[in-house]
């Protein structure tokens, strides 16, 4: 995996596809890039799902190709695609959030990982997660934790706090730019510990 998203052979730079490579493709007529590029300018989760779901059936054009330059970061770029070409949706967020905080922008990682919990709720519950209604009430289901007859120490009350107290509190406070701590420092230390817990009382629902 690159050490940033600025190598893949210059391909992507501040999460956005160079110039370069970009252009090569394009002028060979191969457009699917586009969208990838676009979803990751957009930082649109479910557009760069959907992308890179389409680029699976597409790897050898790179990996097979005649210029020299896409067979060389093909290995790479095939990395890539197949990190994040996942079995549903929520899958692709988990791995999306681990993604962001390895690379530090824990700006989009919570953001991934609260999306990411409320998409899995709506799978779990039959309901579908493009639409608000549903990942509303995916958000009230959470909630439920909070009834009198859980005790404290109950999965569901512990994970419910942890998601409308914590991540959903430090994600709505980073889109809306509002302070999340009095120790920005404390967020980013925490993310990876609510990450493995999310998954964790996930399984209980």
């Amino acid at each position: 995996m690159w050490d940033n998203m600025a190598e893949f052979g210059k391909t992507y730079k501040n999460y956005q596809v160079a110039g370069f490579f970009y252009g090569m493709l394009k002028k060979n007529g191969y457009n699917k890039l586009e969208n990838l590029k676009n979803a990751f300018n957009i930082a649109n989760m479910t557009a760069i799902y959907n992308s890179t779901n389409q680029f699976k059936t597409h790897l050898k054009y790179f990996s097979e190709n005649e210029n020299k330059i896409t067979r060389l970061v093909a290995p790479r770029f095939e990395h890539f695609i197949k990190r994040f070409s996942k079995n549903s949706l929520s899958e692709f967020q988990f791995e999306l959030a681990k993604f962001f905080s390895q690379k530090h922008n824990f700006a989009l990682a919570y953001i991934a990982l609260a999306e990411a919990i409320v998409t899995s709720i709506c799978e779990k519950k039959g309901l579908d997660a493009n639409t608000k209604e549903n990942r509303d009430q995916a958000k009230e289901i959470i909630k439920e934790g909070f009834d009198k007859s859980y005790p404290y120490s109950h999965p569901k009350k512990k994970f419910a706090n942890m998601f409308t107290n914590q991540i959903n509190k430090i994600r709505n406070n980073i889109a809306h730019q509002l302070e999340t701590t009095k120790n920005p420092k404390d967020d980013i230390n925490n993310f990876e510990k609510y990450f493995n817990e999310s998954k964790k009382y996930l399984k209980e629902f």
